[in-house]
């Protein structure tokens, strides 16, 4: 799921008409402050701001921001549940945005059995501390300590006296939140900790239970959007061409051996690194073939 491309992170969180929340591990101990004014735009998400990962909607809906990708893992499913757990609220009130490079954090991509293993610790981490924060601003609503409180399907509500309730979305209402996490590592090994603490597993009640896989329907359904199902505007295609070995170094590119190719655009070279550039991938892939390139010959990489 991802928000149409020609509009910034900024515009697609100000049309979904919700709030950004995040939180700072400079005090642990005292509430962020609200800001009356709306947040500058942080132009690439940085996952050191929590409105990076998370916001909450007027409706109470929870939209995460992952920089993984669904490609039939079932990711997207296990995210859910995990946010919703950390976040007491309904697995299906959790809507990701996953993979997009102009409004996710940088994860490294996905391989290696990485995306639940190490990708899902920053998700986990900002649930909680999103939970963490909804609870302090409910104690101030609700006139009750934190630890007199408890959070159930969005709902925050004093424990001897149930009545006293406040949602999640009453408590976001339209003000921006604006604080840092901590950062450690990158890229698959990317994580970051506010002032929220993890559930013990034994108090889970969504993760380890089995919910419908989200992705199943739409394949099944042939509505589901594939990587290669995607077009933008302006959108070109891209082939690497290869040396001609290991050790190989570039000697000479003839660019005009694909001038000829109908859609062919440019030849692209960085130091060693040759492509091509083509409005069609037909067409890169046809230029990356008859790119007439020039290499050393590899000296012997084994005896």
């Amino acid at each position: 799921m991802a928000p149409d491309p020609a509009l910034s992170r900024r515009e697609f969180v100000k049309n979904a008409g919700g709030l950004l929340i995040g939180f700072s591990v400079l005090d642990f101990t005292v509430a962020p402050q609200l800001l009356a004014a709306p947040l500058e735009d942080p132009g690439f998400p940085s996952p050191a701001r929590l409105d990076a990962w998370l916001k909450i909607d007027k409706d109470g809906a929870i939209r995460v921001f992952s920089g993984k990708a669904e490609i039939g893992m079932g990711v997207e499913t296990a995210f859910a549940q995990m946010v919703a757990e950390e976040l007491d609220v309904p697995v299906d009130r959790v809507a990701f945005v996953l993979g997009d490079t102009a409004t996710t954090t940088d994860q490294g991509g996905v391989g290696g059995s990485t995306s639940i293993s190490q990708g899902s610790k920053p998700l986990r981490n900002v649930a909680a501390t999103a939970r963490a924060l909804l609870l302090q601003l409910a104690a101030r609503r609700l006139g009750a300590p934190v630890d007199q409180l408890e959070t159930q399907s969005g709902i925050v509500r004093v424990k001897n006296n149930t009545s006293k309730t406040v949602s999640y979305a009453d408590l976001v209402g339209g003000t921006d939140l604006n604080d840092l996490l901590k950062v450690s590592g990158q890229g698959f090994g990317l994580n970051v900790e506010g002032i929220g603490r993890l559930k013990n597993p034994d108090s889970y009640t969504v993760v380890g239970t089995s919910v419908p896989r989200r992705d199943i329907a739409p394949k099944v359904l042939g509505t589901f959007r594939y990587i290669t199902d995607i077009r933008v505007p302006g959108m070109l295609h891209g082939r690497v061409t290869r040396p001609s070995g290991v050790g190989a170094k570039l000697l000479n590119v003839n660019e005009d051996s694909v001038k000829g190719i109908a859609g062919y655009v440019k030849t692209v070279v960085k130091g060693n690194f040759v492509g091509v550039v083509a409005e069609t991938e037909w067409a890169a892939i046809r230029a990356a073939k008859a790119l007439k390139v020039t290499w050393s010959a590899p000296a012997l990489v084994f005896p």
